[in-house]
């Protein structure tokens, strides 16, 4: 008859007993890579949702910046060199208009346009409204 067998002998035991042990500390460590990686990939979440409100808030403060520049039409993204070069553009157009004018007049007539009163008219304009902006941007800060 065939008896049946509640024991069975596993051989090399002790070599078994190591690679499971081997096992279960790759992954314990491989768990917790994953925990990490899981809290940086939360970590970049939560900066990437505050630099987008930070974006949103810089982008209300420059619509608003807009919205309270003088009229005199100073943009906020253009720099002091290109606010100069359309300035003195538009001043030489001026005087170019004037000269085209005083062409077409006749000769018979004795007013003189004073173009420098004009431009010193202008550059105080500019003045005004750089130190208005100014003022906003101190407001602002």
């Amino acid at each position: 008859m065939v008896e049946d067998k509640f024991f069975v002998r596993i051989n090399n035991a002790e070599e078994i007993k190591k690679n499971l042990l081997a096992l279960s500390k790759d992954t314990i460590l491989a768990m917790k890579r994953f925990h990490n990686l899981k809290k940086i990939r939360q970590e970049k979440n939560s900066c990437t949702q505050h630099v987008s409100k930070l974006f949103k808030e810089i982008e209300n403060i420059c619509q608003t910046m807009d919205f309270s520049a003088p009229e005199f039409g100073i943009g906020v993204e253009k720099t002091q060199n290109q606010e100069h070069k359309e300035e003195r553009e538009e001043i030489k157009e001026y005087k170019q208009q004037k000269m085209d004018d005083k062409s077409k007049e006749s000769y018979s007539t004795n007013e003189k346009i004073d173009d420098g009163d004009e431009y010193e008219e202008q550059l105080k304009r500019i003045e005004q409204s750089a130190s208005e902006i100014e003022k906003k941007l101190r407001e602002l800060v």
